[in-house]
This record gives C-alpha cells, sequence and structure tokens, in this order.
C-alpha cells in the first residue's frame, strides 16, 4: 500500500507543477484557464494546491 501511496503523491506533484508551468507559460491566470476549459476556478485550485487529482476526462480537457 505504502507503494501506490509514493506513486500517487509523485502524480499530484507532477501534475501540479505542470500546470503550474502551463499557467506561467501561457501567461494565464485561474479564472482565465476556467473559461477556457469551463472547469470551475475552484477546482482548478484543488488541483494546484493539490488537494486533490484530476478527473479522467478534466485530465483530457487539462492535457489539450
Amino acid at each position: 500500500m505504502q507503494f501506490w501511496n509514493t506513486i500517487k503523491t509523485l502524480y499530484i506533484e507532477r501534475t501540479t507543477l505542470q500546470l503550474y508551468e502551463y499557467l506561467i507559460v501561457e501567461n494565464l491566470s485561474q479564472t482565465d484557464f476556467a473559461k477556457k476549459t469551463k472547469i470551475s476556478q475552484p477546482t482548478l485550485s484543488r488541483y494546484l494546491n493539490a488537494d486533490t487529482i484530476p478527473s479522467v476526462v478534466n485530465a483530457l480537457i487539462i492535457q489539450k
């Protein structure tokens, strides 16, 4: 179980960093990105604070 918790933590950290990097490179605020993706700003905030991970659907939307 410890192994999977470590993998999950690494995935969350990687996802968070990639999302932060994208917002910085594209000069987008959370609000702008929320409008662009139709993912709510509070949800994006939870991703960026590593409180939760994106659902499969939201991960695909973010990936685009």
